[in-house]
């Protein structure tokens, strides 16, 4: 029997892409959404959500949960690294940089 290894995903992983970023970007303003409302405010589409979303879930940045046909998303602030990005997005959303 194989055993599976999971992937070790480092922060260009996690960062790497405007898509990615602009959905940590919701998930940390909002704390957890439908997937509808987080591609309405990040402007991605669904295919772009999903390819990304199975990254982020599988990182453990993201945790989502089926309701039925609702896909409800949360970013997993309880785990120091998700919250050290929400905490960067609220400082830089915060600061004075142009």
């Amino acid at each position: 029997m194989v055993e599976k290894t999971k992937k070790k995903f480092t922060i260009e992983d996690v960062l790497g892409s405007k898509g990615k970023i602009k959905i940590l970007k919701v998930l940390a303003a909002k704390g957890e959404s439908n997937i509808s409302d987080v591609m309405r405010r990040a402007r991605v589409n669904y295919s772009t959500i999903d390819n990304h979303m199975a990254d982020l879930v599988e990182a453990g940045i993201v945790e989502e949960t089926d309701f039925g046909r609702i896909r409800i998303l949360r970013l997993r602030v309880e785990v120091p690294k998700v919250h050290a990005i929400k905490t960067m997005f609220e400082i830089w959303n915060a600061s004075d940089l142009v």
